[in-house]
Formats: C-alpha cells, structure tokens, sequence
C-alpha cells in the first residue's frame, strides 16, 4: 500500500461526506423517472415533528405527483430536511452525472438564508448549517424554542454571539444582495441544464426566498428580486407562484393562511392534506406546459 493510502480514503469509505450515501449503478429502467429534490416539505419520510409526536407522514408529493401522470413512472426523492439552494442544485447535479438524466425533474427550492457550510455527520436537526443570522436568531427566539435542545444547548451563547456580530457587518444589504443572487444563480443553472438536454420541469418555492425580520427589509428583497438582472432569464410559466414575494407565493406561506394544511400551531410544515396541495401545484403546471404528460 502506498503511503498516501493512510491520509486519503476512497470514496466508498467516506460515504459520510457525501449527500448519496447509498447510490445504485445505474440500470436499464422500463418506468420513466421523476426526479424530485428539495428540503423538508419534499423530505417528508425523514422529518419527525419535534412537537407533534404521533403525526406520520402516508404520502409525499412526488408519489402523488406520478400517480396521475401517464405512462409508468418511478421517482427518485433528493430531498434532505433543511438543505439550502446550494445543496439542492448539487443533489440534482449529482443525479444526473451518477444514474442519467430523468425523465421529468420537479425542485421545490428552499430558503437563500440557507448557505451549507458543512454536513456535520451527528446533526440531527439539518443536514446543513446554514450561514444565515437571522434565521439562527429567530430559532433563538421563536415559541418553538429549537436550542433548548439539549444537543445544541452548549452553543447557544456562542452562535447568538456569532449572529450578531455578522449582521453588523454584513447585513441587511450584502446579506440580502448574496442570498437572491445565490438563489437566482441555481435555479437558472438546472434551468438550463434541463433546456439543453430537452428534460421537462416545474420548479416552485418551499420557504421564503430570504427570511428578514423587519417590513423594510422584505420590501428591499422584494425590490431586488424584481429588478434583478435574472429575472426575465427565469421561465416564469414553469415556476409554481412567481414571483414568490410580489404578487406570487411560496408554499410555505400559503400553508399558514390554511392551518387545515399543516401539522399544528407550532409546526407549520404540510401535514398529509398539504402535502397532497403541493403536488396538486405541480399538476397544474404540468397540464399547463406538459399536457401530453396527463393521463
């Protein structure tokens, strides 16, 4: 054995640096192939209500979503419990060059708060921390109380530290400006992949495109978004509620306007009726751009 052999693992060894843990090879498919990602509304099998203990989750939207297309179609779920754009992007990305390219790919995007700087292999809460002050902030404070986790209890003092000290220097204008030009640059790179190769997609917006604290700062994304130099590069027809803060929605949102669709008052992820909405959306979308594909 060489010597770089005790500094440099194989890649099948370090399976827990990487977002497929337990790919397939690649197999000559009869079903044609929904590729669908996203973060906990698509993940739905492996979110557990910290505060709704006895909720289980029946069904998700992609298994939904392909019961009422035609032909016999199989999918694949990419999605992780609080990934950001960043990951998302990669998840799809990773597909593609591992298995092939799908034959329909529908994203759910996530929140531009949520930059990955790591995939700590013990977090149970997210599969990414997230590079996002306000976010961390909000968590500190909301009635959910996430840090009085045991788990992330020791922290605490250190990230409120750490939030503060970051929004004094970079936001709200450089935080902002960052989190829509990441959001934008990701949709438009699968967007594009996705024309080039000639695969159907819809895409739509989970959480909202960048979680602020103040009315004047949603009013300055909400600026930005529309006057942003990508935003006509977007297909606005394919994008389920665009543009997500002007006169569009996010799912997220929506839900709270209808509790009938969410898990309880603390928790206001899709419950199995909202999950059912979702993939109602993507229909729609698909019967508007795809008819073909509509039994």
């Amino acid at each position: 054995m060489f010597w770089w052999h005790r500094f440099f693992k194989k890649p099948e060894e370090i399976n827990d640096f990487f977002i497929y843990e337990d790919f397939v090879e690649p197999l000559v498919e009869t079903k044609k192939r929904l590729f669908a990602t996203g973060c906990s509304f698509t993940d739905v099998y492996n979110y557990s209500s910290p505060w709704y203990k006895e909720f289980k989750y029946t069904t998700s939207w992609p298994e939904e979503v392909i019961k009422q297309l035609r032909g016999d179609w199989s999918f694949y779920n990419g999605a992780g419990c609080g990934l950001g754009n960043d990951a998302i992007c990669a998840t799809f990305f990773d597909h593609v060059t591992r298995v092939g390219n799908p034959d329909f790919v529908m994203i759910q995007w996530s929140g531009a708060g949520r930059v990955p700087i790591g995939y700590p292999k013990d977090c149970k809460l997210n599969k990414t921390l997230h590079l996002d002050p306000i976010a961390w902030y909000n968590s500190q404070h909301s009635k959910k109380d996430m840090f009085q986790n045991p788990e992330w209890r020791h922290d605490q003092a250190a990230i409120l530290a750490w939030s503060n000290k970051y929004k004094k220097i970079y936001y709200p204008h450089r935080h902002i400006k960052f989190g829509i030009d990441n959001w934008y640059k990701n949709i438009y790179i699968v967007q594009d992949y996705c024309k080039m190769h000639d695969i159907p997609y819809i895409f739509g917006q989970g959480i909202n495109t960048l979680q602020t604290t103040s009315r004047e700062d949603n009013y300055m994304i909400m600026e930005y978004i529309e006057n942003h130099h990508m935003y006509d590069q977007i297909d606005q027809d394919k994008f389920i509620g665009w543009p997500t803060l002007l006169d569009g929605f996010c799912f997220g949102e929506y839900f709270k306007k209808n509790p009938e669709l969410i898990i309880g008052e603390l928790d206001t992820h899709p419950n199995n009726d909202g999950t059912i909405k979702i993939a109602e959306w993507y229909l729609e979308k698909v019967k508007e751009n795809y008819e073909n594909f509509i039994r």
